[in-house]
């Protein structure tokens, strides 16, 4: 009999990110070190892993947020605003500050682009925070800096030529809710109460307070006039950190910009292939890979995954067929029971442009 290998759980297009204590993900690296002879057929009901390149402009189009491999053979990230036609590279955000996580640079690789709004008369919110010139981060001095504390230094934090931010808070504030201030160290964090890592309590997490303020940061800084970009969330941390230079964006003077071509999909270096190119050309890898190309719920796939396991149970061997069958299937049956799905997903036609098959149709299994 063939093999089967079934992931269900969150993903990206390059791994499975599989809920841990250390928050291990199953990356290329992994499937490349496979020694397999007998190779599975593998289904991903996993967000984003059904893409074979990065190459096209792809991400999330609610923010205009792309990222592509260039001929120049490095990413570019960058973006596109629809209703400004305005274009922002953001090919400058790497990796920098220090992070109290492990003493080494921030890194942005999972942010999205973030604005933070300069203080002055009409800007709602609590003034007070400041960029930190020695990490990068943000944090709020109006407790004095005495009370806050810098990864870089194991001192306090040296607000020299920072400008004075405001963040906006409650119900209804424009950006991502759920930042949170740090009691310990004075600084911005995401992810509930307790979380990150704080410079205070080396190898322990930040600290807000029981009734935490619910600060919100500005993910379309477009539409904010006088927004600084260029802020990122660090993964490591959770904090939110100055990830430079870009330029204030001013939408009635867009910024020049050149965006290099797309590089081939057929990638020299293995650093740029995604997590479907590896199952499918590694040599302990699989006969044949399934992946979603969008972020979707599990009850899509996990119906859809059903049906193809249930074809090959009752007998169905060649791997076109039992693709054709199950969606075949799916088409008839779902939607009627789809309480609660968003209802751009509810017709059957749309997931089944969103799960991707990559292998040869022909393939008769055993």
């Amino acid at each position: 009999m063939s093999r089967w290998l079934a992931y269900i759980g969150h993903g990206s297009n390059l791994g499975w990110d599989i809920p841990s204590e250390n928050n291990i993900n199953f990356d290329p690296s992994h499937v490349e070190s496979l020694t397999n002879t007998t190779l599975p057929v593998v289904f991903a009901v996993a967000c984003s892993t059904g893409y074979f390149a990065p190459s096209p402009p792809c991400g999330d189009l609610d923010i205009g947020e792309y990222e592509y491999l260039g001929t120049d053979g490095q990413p570019h990230w960058f973006f596109y605003f629809d209703d400004s036609k305005v274009v922002v590279d953001a090919d400058t955000k790497v990796a920098q500050g220090v992070c109290p996580k492990d003493n080494r640079p921030h890194v942005p690789d999972k942010s999205s682009l973030y604005g933070a709004d300069f203080s002055g008369p009409g800007v709602p919110g609590q003034a007070g925070w400041k960029w930190c010139r020695r990490c990068d981060g943000m944090f709020y001095a109006g407790n004095g800096l005495v009370a806050t504390h810098c990864p870089a230094t194991s001192s306090q934090h040296n607000p020299t030529g920072s400008g004075d931010y405001t963040l906006n808070s409650g119900t209804g504030a424009p950006g991502q809710n759920g930042w949170r201030w740090c009691m310990q160290c004075q600084g911005l964090f995401y992810g509930g109460s307790d979380g990150g890592s704080c410079p205070a309590t080396p190898g322990g997490p930040h600290r807000a307070p029981n009734q935490p303020t619910d600060y919100a940061v500005k993910m379309r800084p477009d539409k904010i006039a006088g927004a600084q970009l260029g802020w990122c969330w660090c993964e490591k941390c959770q904090g939110l950190f100055f990830a430079g230079p870009l330029e204030q964006l001013d939408v009635s003077h867009p910024p020049p910009i050149v965006i290099p071509p797309p590089a081939a999909f057929d990638f020299v270096s293995a650093a740029a292939r995604t997590f479907a190119y590896s199952w499918l050309f590694s040599s302990g890898g699989a006969i044949a890979y399934f992946g979603e190309n969008l972020i979707m719920e599990d009850q899509n796939g996990t119906e859809l995954l059903s049906y193809m396991l249930a074809q090959y149970t009752e007998g169905a061997r060649v791997l076109g067929t039992i693709w054709l069958k199950a969606q075949q299937k799916y088409f008839q049956n779902f939607g009627a029971n789809a309480g609660g799905m968003d209802p751009m997903f509810t017709p059957p036609r749309i997931y089944l442009g969103i799960m991707e098959m990559f292998g040869d149709p022909s393939l008769r299994l055993r």
